[in-house]
């Protein structure tokens, strides 16, 4: 087998492969799709002869318990239109459990037709109990109301004689009052008062008797016992005692019949007392029918959890058919599985591992040896299958690249020569550069050094006369003369410093890295610089208000705007000098300024921007051309124009640093 897959091609050794697979799934699916038919079958035939009877039993144990559930709202039924829905539902749920039972017929006793029956009348004699006690309930409400009606009377006629024992009482009192020494006043003041405390004692009786007869009628005492008519014949005996002591006030005697009407009312037997016995005898009737319905309903479920039990076993029984049937189509599924599992394994353990995987470990090797710059790679793969194949090309193409290597080596030598040459080259430019701009600044000193040594031998000659002064005043002891000459030399020295400052700051060398640059200062230090030249010529400089802050370098700038400035003050050496600096165009990301002069213009075909091209004797003629390149070095764009009165006009365009930096 080894010796076969030697000679037989990756491609189609994967397609067999694939094909034997395809082959066994095949087989495995027709195994499969064959074991559900036949399961499919097993449960049909099953569902078919038992599920139906089961489904209806089911159905049947919850058409008892929705009638059983509706017993329990039995109760709760207050009007004829609850008694009419109810007995509606219980219809409806009767009915359904007919259907539910016609489909048990054959495996049911006929004697569900009797049970109907015997339910149907029950549930009549149900309905007229529950008509009978809806009508007594509203008796007992009429007899509630009237209570309610003699309780208002009682309380509206004993406020009329509280009324009139109280004028009486007041009476007496003022009686009492005029002649304190008659005692028959105080017996009568005394009898007035202990009939005011009777009538308050025939208050918290009438309130017994209504509460106890309320009692009685909501069914909190709903047995008439003689306990309770003893009670209610004792509040009586209490009643009649009491009220004939006051039988002298006219009110008495309406209070006495409210009374006695509420005696009748719990006392005679005609009236609550047979109400609430026919509310028993009916509470008593209707417990005796509930409880014959409910046992007649745990009877029939009791024939209905027998038919559940043989569909059970009938359940039972399609189970063990499903369960061998999955066991066989598991076994022949499982030996088609087994059978794949080792032509995996044979696949590969004789052809992927040792054919395949090896191979490819090798030319891995190889190939990451010449990812890592090896160049003497040896590819030990050999064959004619698709990496025989790769292998050859690829030792043919490592023998290119040898070759190719080699002249790329002799080629690159030669390119790193000219490189070097290169670089020394554009080093020495820069440098040459630098000087030349260093060496135009030296010569913008060396033009300013007349007028700046007038500006320092004035100071000096002032000096040497405030130090003559301050020596004389001295002499004198003047303390207030020889502070003021003193403070007079600090200024002239101050002053003196600060040129001497300037031309340090702007004859310095540049330190070649660009940084944020505050414009506005730049352009003031520039004309500061050339002072002692625009003082000459009445020199004025007309700047923005504000100017932002530009990407460049803070000396190169400078001597940009010192080279403007004094080709500006010579082109008008012979009228005052007018320099304006405005904003052409401002965005967040840069900014344009145009500076102009009112001298006498570009001459025209000249190369202005060409190193030492000028129409002056004295001036080397790198002014413009130094200031081009510092801008080209500050990422900014310099241009040479006209105005529209052929004045002379230089665009700057320079990058703002807050979007340099973001």
């Amino acid at each position: 087998m080894k010796k076969w897959f030697k000679y037989l091609d990756i491609s189609k050794g994967l397609q067999i492969c694939f094909l034997v697979s395809a082959l066994l799934s095949v087989f495995v699916g027709i195994v499969g799709l064959y074991t559900l038919g036949q399961q499919r079958k097993d449960i049909n035939f099953a569902l078919d002869e038992g599920f139906p009877k089961v489904q209806a039993a089911f159905q049947a144990e919850e058409q008892l318990n929705l009638l059983n559930n509706a017993f329990l709202n039995l109760y709760s039924i207050k009007s004829v239109d609850e008694r009419v829905e109810w007995r509606t539902r219980i219809d409806i749920r009767l009915n359904a459990l007919k259907d539910t039972m016609r489909e048990l017929e054959d495996s049911l006793d006929t004697r569900y037709v009797e049970f109907f029956n015997h339910f149907s009348e029950l549930l009549d004699q149900i309905t007229n109990n529950i008509n009978d006690r809806l009508a007594s309930t509203e008796q007992f409400n009429q007899i509630h109301a009237r209570v309610n009606w003699l309780h208002e009377d009682f309380h509206n006629e004993f406020t009329a004689l509280l009324q009139e024992i109280s004028w009486q009482q007041s009476a007496l009192v003022s009686t009492y009052q005029q002649s304190s020494n008659d005692k028959s006043h105080f017996e009568a003041l005394k009898k007035s008062q202990q009939e005011l405390q009777l009538i308050y004692g025939f208050i918290t009786y009438e309130d017994q008797i209504v509460s106890e007869l309320k009692q009685q009628i909501t069914g909190v005492k709903g047995r008439t016992d003689p306990l309770q008519k003893n009670y209610l014949i004792y509040l009586k005996l209490l009643v009649e005692n009491k009220i004939k002591q006051l039988e002298i006030h006219s009110s008495t005697y309406t209070i006495q019949q409210i009374i006695d009407e509420l005696f009748i009312i719990g006392l005679d037997e005609s009236q609550l007392p047979a109400h609430i016995t026919r509310r028993q005898h009916i509470d008593m009737s209707l417990n005796m029918l509930t409880e014959q319905a409910e046992d007649l309903l745990t009877e029939l479920r009791y024939e209905v959890r027998d038919q559940v039990g043989n569909s059970q076993k009938q359940l039972q029984m399609l189970q063990n058919i499903v369960e061998k049937s999955s066991h066989i189509s598991g076994l022949v599924i499982f030996s088609a599985m087994l059978i794949a599992f080792l032509f995996l394994i044979v696949v590969n353990f004789f052809y992927i591992r040792f054919r395949l995987l090896k191979r490819f470990q090798l030319l891995n090797h190889a190939v990451d040896r010449l990812h890592n710059g090896e160049s003497n790679v040896k590819i030990p793969i050999y064959g004619i299958d698709e990496l025989g194949r790769i292998a050859r090309l690829l030792r043919s193409f490592l023998f290119e690249m040898n070759k190719k290597n080699a002249e790329l080596e002799k080629r690159n030598q030669t390119l790193i020569s000219e490189i070097q040459d290169r670089i020394q080259v554009q080093n020495e430019l820069v440098t040459t550069q630098n000087e030349l701009i260093q060496t135009a600044k030296l010569a913008i000193v060396g033009q300013t050094l007349t007028s700046i040594s007038h500006e320092i031998n004035q100071p000096l000659n002032a000096l040497s006369a405030y130090v003559f002064s301050a020596k004389k005043a001295l002499a004198n002891h003047d303390e207030v003369a020889v502070n003021r000459y003193f403070d007079k030399i600090s200024q002239v020295i101050d002053r003196t410093a600060l040129i001497i400052k300037r031309l340090r700051q702007f004859s310095r060398k540049g330190v070649g890295k660009l940084q944020p640059v505050d414009l506005m200062e730049s352009i003031q230090s520039a004309w500061s610089l050339l002072e002692s030249k625009h003082k000459q010529v009445q020199g004025q400089l007309i700047l923005p208000p504000i100017l932002p802050v530009v990407f460049g370098e803070d000396v190169l700038l400078q001597q940009v705007f010192v080279n403007l400035f004094l080709n500006s003050i010579e082109a008008t050496s012979k009228s005052p000098t007018i320099i304006t600096i405005e904003i052409m165009y401002e965005s967040e990301e840069e900014i344009v300024l145009a500076i102009s002069d009112n001298g006498k213009g570009w001459p025209l075909n000249e190369p202005l921007l060409q190193p030492f091209s000028t129409s002056k004797s004295i001036n080397l003629g790198l002014g413009l051309s130094i200031s081009n390149s510092i801008i080209k070095q500050c990422d900014g764009e310099f241009y040479i124009a006209s105005t529209l009165d052929n004045h002379a006009l230089i665009i700057l365009q320079l990058r703002k640093a807050n979007y340099v930096q973001s």
